[in-house]
């Protein structure tokens, strides 16, 4: 979980259901029930259809592995890991955690985003959206 700019929805949401998985897990656990909370790298689905085309976008469409991975990976993680970190980038992300403390991630991320093509992109086809309303 990291700093994410433009995807403030979809990164406030995947941190809360780590956080909330995580916390069930430890509640549970002794009654028997598993609960494995997964991060995948990117997977091959329709998440990307109406993403805007950039570099950081096509590369993660570039790495992206089939949807029948993931299940796999779930299968072989329920019952052994709570988090099961899947791939490069959760791992990666995890190392880069490690390195950086995540106030500093921040910092760095909101002094910088707005640099990223991505990101100008995004702010170009609201502005776009908003003047046609």
């Amino acid at each position: 979980m990291s700093p994410s700019s433009f995807s403030s929805r979809y990164a406030g949401t995947k941190a809360f259901v780590t956080h909330f998985g995580v916390s069930l897990a430890a509640e549970v656990k002794s009654r028997g029930i598993d609960v494995c909370v997964v991060h995948p790298s990117p997977v091959q689905t329709r998440f990307y259809d109406n993403a805007p085309d950039g570099a950081e976008i096509n590369f993660f469409k570039s790495t992206a592995r089939g949807p029948e991975h993931l299940v796999e990976c779930m299968f072989t993680a329920v019952g052994r890991l709570v988090l099961c970190n899947e791939g490069y980038f959760p791992k990666a992300v995890g190392l880069l955690h490690h390195l950086c403390d995540f106030s500093f991630l921040s910092e760095i991320t909101a002094a910088t985003a707005h640099t990223v093509g991505s990101f100008k992109q995004a702010m170009a086809d609201a502005a776009k959206a908003k003047k046609k309303n």
